[in-house]
């Protein structure tokens, strides 16, 4: 008996940190336009999470452009979740980054990065005079352990915004003494991400286009994809690159629903040219077992039991 409580808890600690059956679900939540979160009961990652909406005063007179913390506070509380452990961009434009350092320190998460965020998330702090965010400098194919989590952040090119006329929109990287001025979000630097964990794993690509180098190095057996859908272009992309990829995969969910000037709340917009309606179909004939589904604004989605 004596024998069995001193190697008690070492076994009980061994059977929640490697055994699948010791942890709960692993959820996820779109949040608006290309934001999620994931979670469980060890850790909750943010990726893109933007709440924060631009005005026409921002686009045609560059006003200064910041994160309505009211609106993120009764955001994470109705979705109570009043912890954060890892925030994440795929990059810096508006519409994935504003809200991030906001996050971070609303929430004390760790940002993780390279240049360009890390010059948002001072020039935040600065602004609104506080200490230095927590931040961790990320590199790209080195592993990040957030609770039972994995995150394997790879780097890739961001995607032109029109592809026949080759035009980026916003190139270049933030600045070190940004004054959060709209068009100071410029892309920085593009990341896609594998999150392992051991229920399952999930594969996160806001790039609008497919990374061959990038697809080649992911394992086999990804469960569900979250990929950024820009265009029309975006489906004989997606067919030819993610849906032969992720061909066993559970489900395959589209990414970034915005007009830019709608307000978050109204029923998310389609972009023109995306025809998601051919997507099934072409799924199908890619030789694809995923699903495709649109998301649901703010609903919790069980990704592992």
């Amino acid at each position: 008996m004596n024998l069995f409580k001193k190697n008690c808890k070492p076994l009980l600690l061994f059977l929640f940190l490697f055994c699948p059956f010791a942890y709960s679900k692993v959820s996820s939540f779109w949040t608006g336009i290309a934001g999620i979160i994931i979670k469980d009961e060890t850790a909750t990652l943010v990726f893109d999470v933007t709440l924060t909406r631009p005005n026409i005063f921002n686009w045609i007179l560059n006003r200064q452009y910041i994160s309505n913390t009211h609106l993120v506070k009764e955001t994470f509380s109705k979705l109570q979740i009043n912890h954060v452990d890892g925030i994440f961009a795929s990059h810096t434009h508006f519409d994935h980054a504003v809200d991030l350092p906001a996050i971070a320190n609303l929430f004390r998460g760790t940002l993780h990065g390279a240049e360009s965020l890390k010059n948002l998330t001072t020039s935040y702090a600065k602004i609104h005079k506080l200490k230095t965010l927590q931040f961790q400098d990320m590199i790209s194919e080195n592993k990040i352990v957030v609770g039972a989590f994995t995150i394997t952040p790879f780097i890739r090119s961001h995607s032109s915004i029109i592809q026949f006329i080759d035009w980026d929109f916003l190139p270049g990287s933030f600045s070190s003494d940004s004054t959060l001025a709209f068009f100071d979000y410029k892309v920085g630097e593009t990341w896609a991400y594998l999150i392992e964990h051991p229920k399952g794993k999930v594969f996160i690509d806001q790039g609008s286009q497919p990374d061959r180098t990038i697809l080649a190095k992911l394992p086999h057996n990804i469960s569900y994809a979250f990929i950024g859908v820009a265009n029309k272009k975006s489906i004989v992309d997606f067919v030819d690159g993610y849906g032969k990829t992720f061909k066993d995969a559970k489900e395959i969910i589209p990414m970034h629903f915005d007009w830019f000037l709608m307000d978050l709340f109204y029923k998310p917009a389609i972009m023109p040219g995306m025809e998601l309606d051919k997507f099934p179909v072409a799924l199908i004939e890619s030789g694809s077992k995923a699903k495709w589904s649109i998301p649901i604004l703010f609903e919790e989605k069980i990704l592992f039991q």
